[in-house]
């Protein structure tokens, strides 16, 4: 291996540490830290982690700051509703790309992540619930096309940090898996029947109604102009 590919495959490497850090909080939101400690701490140059923070700044998920430090960025209501409005945009089109082409074993493993997500929720265990409900979503779009299934995915797992991190109370939390768990039984259904506009349809109207109540419960005062335009579009297309 030549030392451009090794360069560029240990960035891949430290954008996946930095980015799941990120994602779970381990980096706060808002946290700063310096270049050279994170560097230190993942054991990678500090080149490789230039490389690295620039795709993770190119994705909205650090800012670069002076004197060599990085700042994780905060949880901002606007940034939200974007990614939820981006959602809606992007992952039913790859759920209708995808169902159709969904084998056995992908319907095998997407019961098995409903049933672990619901029997985790139900046991108010919110963290292992997020990698069976990640995975759920996930398989839904998997032969979507690497780009289209990439985006989407990316986009899921930010939104994800959102509601983790913003929604303090188990009782909220809880509030917003049931109503999901609901909705992942009729998605599931319709991709039991390799029907991708229908299972499209259910996983917009998903990815609305979870939306706006996580929205209502961070900040009941907050206008969610662009999720209702996002979501009327959505409608008016279903309609169409």
């Amino acid at each position: 291996m030549d030392d451009m590919t090794a360069e560029q495959g240990g960035a891949m490497w430290a954008y996946g540490k930095v980015r799941a850090a990120i994602l779970s909080g381990d980096l706060p939101p808002g946290g700063r830290v310096s270049q050279v400690q994170l560097a230190d701490r993942l054991g990678i140059g500090r080149p490789t982690l230039r490389e690295a923070l620039r795709m993770l700044q190119n994705e909205g998920l650090i800012r670069a700051e002076h004197n060599r430090q990085v700042r994780v960025a905060p949880l901002e209501l606007g940034d939200f509703e974007d990614l939820c409005a981006l959602r809606l945009a992007v992952e039913p089109m790859a759920v209708r790309l995808s169902v159709p082409l969904l084998t056995d074993e992908d319907l095998v493993q997407i019961i098995t992540a409903e049933q672990e997500t619901s029997r985790l929720n139900r046991e108010l265990d919110f963290v292992c619930a997020a990698a069976s409900h990640q995975r759920f979503h996930s398989l839904m779009f998997s032969h979507a096309g690497e780009r289209v299934r990439r985006t989407a995915d990316d986009l899921w797992q930010t939104a994800e940090r959102y509601r983790r991190l913003m929604i303090g109370k188990n009782d909220d939390l809880d509030a917003v898996a049931r109503l999901a768990d609901a909705d992942h039984a009729a998605i599931r259904r319709a991709a039991e029947d390799r029907d991708g506009a229908v299972c499209a349809d259910l996983v917009a109207q998903h990815i609305s109604k979870v939306s706006t109540v996580t929205l209502s419960l961070i900040d009941s005062s907050h206008d969610s102009r662009v999720l209702r335009t996002a979501t009327s579009r959505i409608v008016a297309r279903s309609h169409a």
